[in-house]
């Protein structure tokens, strides 16, 4: 670890003259795009960031050669100790907003929204084939913004459309390695638009999701929010620690159903107390996840006469003592909240919920005979913002997978599943003139897995990102 220390201590040195060298009055949190413009009835908005990250870090499993399934230290997927060095765009991805808005008849406003998010690494492809960037490499785009809303101040707002999910988007919301990095998500790709952040190491990913989403209208604090949501499939990251595919799910790759649309609700009530002013919130997510009856990928259907019969049986491991089940329900619920007191803010989440998986939403939530398995997870966040306008950040968290009873019977096949991915993050983010924040964070994630072993990465990211 020495050379990765050396590193940390010249590149942060560097950065913290940088620092003390500007004073801004600015907030990293104060951009909220450009000024409207009027065209005709419409009111048009453009807004946005860019940013790039100088990544350095080490890869760390505590035995060489043996996987953590479904860990996001770097090093889990095949238990390889190695050094990367990344320039590569953060957590939040480079961003183009465009929206639209005009006045309806009855009070009505509706407005269109379209975003695009590129990345800067040009990627694992090109001519060398390699697994880092080489000639010919293409940088990553995405779309993860498309819908169209209807708002009323009496009535409240509809959305209809892909925008960020309702479960979990105060925590992301929240989260300080929005301005950074977190987990570098290397074992997943090293190109790529984004990073992980804290995602899996304490909250489940909102993610970017087709729905229908209703919300009142602001009543002295407090409001609500409901979508009916497209449904998704089960899915693994603990299937490429086997060479398996991420959209491949631990209950023997069986294809869903199109026919469960999710749920997800949220209530927040924010509140200004004069020296205190704040939030709290909590959200439920809900879906069913129904297999069709063709059994694919080597699963066949369980002999007339044993228990589970005409259900997709996993492979050999399916005995008379355990039934495949042809569905699940994935359930769960958040509870969080910040606190802002001045130039501190605090933040406090905690999740729990069965066969939502961990890291995001349906991820190796279910087993192999379908069963669910239960996660959990929670951070802790502080911020201050220093006389020289420097925000200085620290956080903790982490998310826990737990076994089923079919795991624990077969745990010499399961035994290297993911038990807890856990992240400790600092980091300084100093804004300079109008829009630009100067960054350097340092994260640490471990991954270990349910038999004991475990991978750790630790990073250090100096970098900027600008808003307009």
């Amino acid at each position: 670890m020495s050379n990765f220390k050396n590193k940390f201590i010249v590149l942060a040195s560097s950065l913290a003259i940088i620092l003390t060298s500007y004073t801004s009055t600015v907030s990293a949190d104060a951009f909220e795009g450009l000024s409207m413009m009027r065209m005709g009835a419409w009111e048009v908005d453009f807004s946005g960031n860019a940013n790039s990250f100088l990544v350095d870090g080490e890869c760390d499993p505590s035995i060489e050669g043996t996987a953590v399934a479904g860990g996001l230290a770097c090093g889990s997927l095949t238990g390889e100790d190695y050094d990367f060095s990344d320039i590569r765009t953060g957590f939040l991805p480079s961003w183009f907003n465009f929206s639209a808005s005009t006045q309806a008849p009855g009070g009505w406003k509706t407005g269109i929204h379209v975003s695009f998010q590129p990345g800067s690494d040009n990627g694992p492809t090109g001519l060398n084939g390699g697994s880092i960037g080489g000639p010919l490499g293409l940088n990553t785009s995405n779309f993860r913004q498309v819908f169209v809303t209807m708002t009323h101040a009496d009535y409240g707002s509809l959305k209809i459309g892909r925008d960020l999910g309702v479960f979990g988007s105060n925590a992301i919301l929240e989260d300080q390695t929005l301005l950074g990095m977190g987990a570098t998500a290397r074992d997943l790709g090293a190109g790529g638009n984004s990073t992980l952040g804290r995602i899996g190491t304490g909250y489940i990913y909102a993610d970017w999701k087709s729905q229908v989403q209703y919300t009142t209208p602001n009543m002295g604090g407090l409001s609500a929010t409901f979508a009916v949501v497209d449904p998704w499939g089960a899915s693994s990251i603990a299937n490429l620690a086997s060479g398996g595919n991420v959209y491949s799910s631990t209950h023997g790759n069986r294809e869903q159903d199109g026919d469960t649309l999710g749920f997800e609700a949220k209530v927040n009530y924010a509140f200004d107390l004069g020296d205190f002013s704040g939030h709290v919130w909590a959200s439920y997510i809900q879906q069913d996840i129904d297999w069709k009856g063709d059994c694919l990928n080597g699963d066949t259907v369980i002999a007339a006469g044993q228990q589970g019969a005409g259900m997709c049986g996993a492979g050999s491991i399916i005995g008379t003592n355990y039934v495949s089940n042809n569905d699940a329900d994935a359930d769960g619920y958040d509870i969080g909240g910040k606190l802002v007191m001045g130039d501190i803010d605090v933040v406090a989440y905690f999740y729990d919920g069965e066969g939502i998986g961990t890291s995001t939403f349906l991820t190796d939530g279910i087993d192999l005979i379908g069963e669910e398995r239960d996660s959990d997870g929670y951070f802790y966040q502080a911020r201050w913002r220093t006389p020289l306008g420097t925000l200085l950040a620290a956080s903790y968290g982490e998310s826990e997978l737990d076994l089923t009873d079919f795991d624990e019977a077969n745990f010499g096949s399961i035994g290297n599943l993911v038990e807890t991915n856990e992240m400790f993050v600092i980091g300084a983010y100093h804004p300079i003139g109008e829009g630009l924040n100067l960054v350097i964070e340092y994260s640490q994630v471990e991954s270990e897995a349910h038999v004991g072993h475990d991978s750790e990465e630790d990073s250090l990211a100096i970098g900027a990102i600008m808003f307009f």
